[in-house]
């Protein structure tokens, strides 16, 4: 294999850690805001608002789940030379992809659809 394909797959590989390794508090906080339907996955890997109206306990959530996971991707993109919008890309594609049915993700035009 390529030494790119080889830092791809590693980067994926460390990143399917990162988010299993998100911590039981934190990521059941970003399953509650999702499930609320005011929140959803972005293509950047972070999550985003879908309506105007936003509770502040799911705002708080956001925002501590969002620098969470910054601070995860830019470990990632550290320990392996990758940009960091490479990895929030391939976070984002990941997360969308494993969204549940009824959870809200943005599609490829930058529109939210549900699941």
């Amino acid at each position: 294999m390529s030494r790119i394909i080889l830092r791809i797959a590693f980067v994926l590989t460390l990143l399917a850690g990162a988010i299993s390794f998100t911590g039981t508090s934190w990521a059941d906080s970003a399953r509650d805001a999702k499930a609320s339907g005011a929140v959803g996955e972005r293509l950047d890997g972070y999550l985003g608002y879908v309506t105007d109206k936003v509770p502040a306990s799911v705002v708080s959530i956001v925002e501590d789940v969002n620098a969470k996971r910054r601070i995860a991707y830019q470990k990632i993109a550290s320990q392996t030379g990758q940009d960091l919008s490479k990895v929030e890309a391939v976070a984002g594609s990941k997360l969308i992809a494993g969204a549940g049915k009824g959870e809200w993700v943005m599609n490829a035009a930058g529109a939210w659809v549900q699941r």
